[in-house]
């Protein structure tokens, strides 16, 4: 037993080695190539990201709407970043879990060349041919169960689920129909040892010349390993709670978007954002969960330097 278990630790160590020697070797690759990527793609959930579509060669022309923080960007030493405060509000999908709270979070956002930094995501932009972009970077998975923070009396004999860092490759379509992306992530921290993939489609609904507004929509596939770590009960959880044994295996999650932006003047901007979830099967049959939806909203201002 003490072997297998020294094989699958070694397995698992070696799968995420190997993912990070790929995201390494394509970030490399990208910028020893010299291609600059179309525009900057972030997580609808975290930060406004009213960029327009390429118009074919990633350009801008004169008519459209000042970009935000995080937009479409030029070539070499370019350099452009915005800082501000922010408000979120998240549901949770577990039982009598405390998410009345209005969080207090910092915005910020930052570019220069092929590099990225918008809120929890970084990274560089390896590649851009026309439309077409390749990112290859990092994000924090905010996703957390702490037994402290429900009421149920069960889930308190829990164990903690904790939030962890994900290793990430995406690849980005922006054109006149909208922006089109493909996200896969995989965990580095060895919290859940899981992979999320991500596809979405976003349209801009609303481009005025202050304001601007994309709507969207999209599914997330998690695999059975980061289903199984923030919503499963082990036999010794079950022992200690009472709650039966479950494992979660893979499932997808369709979501839709919202988002919005303002330009009060030339250096500042508000910003809205919106998600709505509809849990998958595996998470909604797990005794911890006790919803069907949750959703994400956040409100704040930046100024752009």
């Amino acid at each position: 037993l003490k072997n297998t278990e020294k094989k699958l630790d070694i397995k698992n160590m070696n799968w995420k080695v190997m993912g990070l020697a790929v995201a390494l070797g394509v970030g490399v690759l990208g910028s020893a190539s010299g291609a600059e990527p179309s525009g900057a793609e972030q997580p609808a959930t975290e930060q406004p990201t009213t960029e327009q579509p390429a118009t074919g060669q990633g350009t801008v022309k004169k008519s459209t709407p000042a970009q935000p923080a995080g937009g479409a960007y030029g070539a070499g030493s370019t350099t452009s970043w915005a800082v501000g405060i922010g408000a979120k509000h998240a549901s949770s999908p577990y039982k009598k879990y405390d998410d009345n709270d209005l969080v207090a979070i910092p915005a910020a956002s930052y570019e220069k060349g092929k590099f990225f930094w918008y809120g929890t995501e970084a990274g560089v932009k390896v590649y851009r041919r026309n439309a077409h972009s390749i990112h290859v970077g990092v994000s924090w998975k905010a996703h957390e169960f702490s037994p402290k923070d429900t009421d149920d009396l069960q889930l308190q004999f829990l164990d903690k689920r904790k939030p962890t860092l994900m290793a990430d490759v995406s690849y980005i379509y922006r054109g006149k129909i909208g922006i089109a992306r493909v996200k896969a992530s995989v965990d580095v921290l060895g919290r859940s040892d899981g992979m999320v993939l991500d596809a979405s489609y976003r349209y801009p609904v609303v481009k005025a010349k202050k304001f601007q507004a994309l709507a969207g929509a999209g599914v997330e596939w998690a695999n059975g390993m980061q289903n199984d770590y923030y919503y499963g009960v082990t036999q010794e959880e079950a022992q200690r709670s009472g709650l039966k044994a479950y494992k979660a295996e893979n499932g997808l999650t369709p979501y839709l978007t919202v988002e919005a932006k303002y330009d009060i003047s030339k250096r500042w901007s508000a910003f809205a954002v919106g998600k709505l979830s509809f849990l998958n099967g595996e998470v909604k049959d797990s005794p911890m969960v006790d919803k069907s939806t949750t959703y994400y909203i956040g409100a704040g201002l930046l100024y752009k330097f």
